[in-house]
């Protein structure tokens, strides 16, 4: 519809410049310095128009060589900034398939150039990260500082990711720790960090930070909660580490009980960090701190994992261990953890026959190595050689799908004939 519109507005313009031409020529007469150009008025526009035309031909025509000589040589701005836009592409496409020199050098052609130098000097500073040439991505990273205002957090974000695809765990804590102290809220930042921190097993770093990450909610939760156990664990395995070159035994107790007190309440309610904490004991001989931290955690929930542990303990008092396993036993009739410690204790306390009666009562719930182990070891002491030996045999049979305890019960001497 539009276009019989125009068609027919067309027509009627043209009929009416007919008629116009018929009744009235008109007369031009222009003079000008000695000059004097006369015409009819028609004819005026028509050279008007013949002129217009040939200004916008001559335009296209100037801007079409100017745009074909840009493409091998740039003149213009413009020229210039297509040509940056193009070596930025085939940049990127090298990079993408791995062409780190030429990707290199494009991108840090299209960098000097282009509209957009931080983005290309960083994929520079990768490409010749690639390549190996270190030189290069401390010069890129520093042009890119340089090339926009305000750009040194993406800039540090940028390197301290070059130094951990690199292994330079090192340089990139002190990186990442700069900028925090610019930007202590960016979440990315302390995601790094937590990286970082992990790969040092600077697990104290990584302890302060943990309420960071919680508050800023960097990590989901059952993230945070998995690192939060794996940090508390890992400070108190490192501190039975750092404890065992202490002379006495007090002191190797006391330097982990230290990392025990400064660990979170929730941290002391985790049983697998409890268990850690433990077994770090019973490594350096603290029976008595061990046992009463394993009967305050059976306090607050009953746990396998707990009471197998107290069964290896040696308490100031083994008749109130053996109380609480009774009491224990009584709530949980037949479990095999309990009576295995309720053996144990037995034996501590050189009640043979009862020890033998605890760990048969075990064996026929659950057969264990660690079980065969212990009656084997009992027997042996009672001088049964042929059913130790049998009770041996079995435990070997299962070795191989489960592991023999590390902390077998000491016997304290012979029983009375």
């Amino acid at each position: 519809m539009k276009i019989f519109f125009y068609f027919l507005l067309l027509l009627l313009s043209i009929a009416a410049i007919i008629t116009g031409m018929n009744q009235d020529q008109g007369y031009v007469r222009i003079a000008w310095d000695g000059m004097v150009f006369e015409s009819t008025l028609w004819m005026l526009f028509v050279f008007m128009g013949i002129g217009f035309l040939g200004y916008k031909a001559l335009r296209w025509l100037i801007s079409l060589l100017l745009s074909t000589t840009g493409w091998v040589v740039p003149i213009t701005s413009s020229s210039r900034q297509q040509r940056a836009k193009r070596q930025s592409v085939r940049g990127l496409n090298c990079l993408i398939n791995g062409q780190w020199d030429q990707a290199q050098r494009l991108l840090s052609k299209s960098a000097e150039q282009g509209e957009a130098p931080l983005i290309n000097y960083l994929a520079a500073a990768r490409a010749a990260f690639e390549a190996g040439d270190s030189e290069s991505v401390s010069d890129y990273l520093r042009k890119a500082d340089k090339s926009v205002s305000g750009a040194k957090v993406g800039v540090g974000i940028a390197q301290a990711q070059l130094q951990l695809s690199a292994g330079q765990f090192e340089q990139a804590l002190a990186t990442l720790q700069e900028l925090r102290r610019k930007v202590p809220r960016h979440k990315y930042v302390l995601k790094l960090l937590k990286q970082v921190c992990i790969r040092l097993n600077d697990w104290d770093q990584l302890a302060e930070l943990l309420p960071v990450l919680e508050r800023r909610k960097v990590i989901s939760d059952d993230e945070l909660k998995d690192l939060q156990q794996r940090t508390w664990k890992a400070q108190l395995e490192q501190a039975c580490q750092r404890s065992k070159i202490e002379d006495k035994d007090e002191d190797r107790a006391s330097a982990i009980q230290a990392v025990w007190d400064s660990l979170p309440r929730q941290a002391k309610h985790e049983v697998s960090v409890v268990e850690v904490y433990v077994r770090c004991l019973l490594k350096l001989n603290a029976h008595v701190v061990a046992e009463k931290v394993v009967r305050e955690a059976l306090g607050r929930n009953y746990d396998d994992r707990l009471i197998k542990l107290y069964g290896l303990t040696a308490g100031k008092d083994v008749k109130k261990q053996l109380a609480l396993c009774d009491q224990l036993l009584a709530s949980y009739p037949d479990n095999p953890e309990i009576m295995l410690a309720l053996g144990r204790l037995c034996l501590r306390s050189e009640m043979w026959g009862k020890a033998r009666s605890y760990f048969e009562s075990t064996l026929k719930v659950r057969k264990t190595p660690e079980v065969y182990n212990e009656l084997g070891r009992l027997l042996a002491h009672l001088g049964d050689h042929q059913q130790s030996t049998e009770h041996f045999r079995e435990g070997l049979a299962l070795v191989a799908r489960s592991d023999v305890t590390k902390y077998p019960t000491p016997i304290a001497k012979q029983p009375a004939a």
